[in-house]
């Protein structure tokens, strides 16, 4: 059995990281549910790559916890900033230090439909914290609804059951 939810975690790699993660029922993108956030929440890690890498790997470890195979899906800024950072993280996965989670990059211009006015209005505005990672989580969950084989490539596990129990 999948877990009933899945979790998509936007991240903003800077001198001070951003991250928000958003929480959605797996129905809502592997299924027949309406799209909607069951819970979110936001923050920063401070200090050098490998100390943001660390703590970004412990956070996505919580995250995951016991839902086997269906790790958070990361949605990082492909910026300067991500390379290094990004490449630790690829190398924490290859590790095996950040369980079942999946990266992946996303230019910053995809996101440019999702504004500051756009999230103060839906109440998805982070306060004291760059809001541009909450800016790649939303629209990565967009992406995710719109698109099946991207939703499959953030959540591989969660595809294939779906694929099964619709053949079922």
């Amino acid at each position: 059995m999948v877990a009933a939810n899945i979790h998509l975690m936007g991240i903003y790699p800077n001198s001070v990281t951003a991250w928000a993660l958003f929480t959605i029922p797996r129905e809502s993108i592997f299924g027949y549910m309406n799209p909607e956030i069951c819970e979110w929440d936001y923050g920063e890690f401070e200090g050098d790559e490998v100390t943001q890498a660390q703590e970004l790997a412990r956070l996505v470890r919580e995250v995951q916890s016991l839902d086997y195979k269906l790790g958070p899906a990361l949605v990082i800024e492909d910026n300067r900033e991500a390379v290094r950072l990004g490449a630790m993280l690829l190398l924490l996965q290859r590790q095996k230090q950040l369980g079942d989670a999946t990266i992946t990059f996303q230019q910053r211009k995809m996101t440019e439909d999702t504004t500051d006015e756009r999230l103060k209005r839906i109440g998805l505005y982070p306060r004291g914290v760059d809001s541009t990672a909450v800016k790649h989580a939303i629209t990565g969950l967009g992406r995710a609804n719109k698109s099946p084989e991207f939703a499959a490539k953030l959540w591989p596990y969660a595809a294939e059951w779906a694929a099964r129990t619709e053949q079922n």
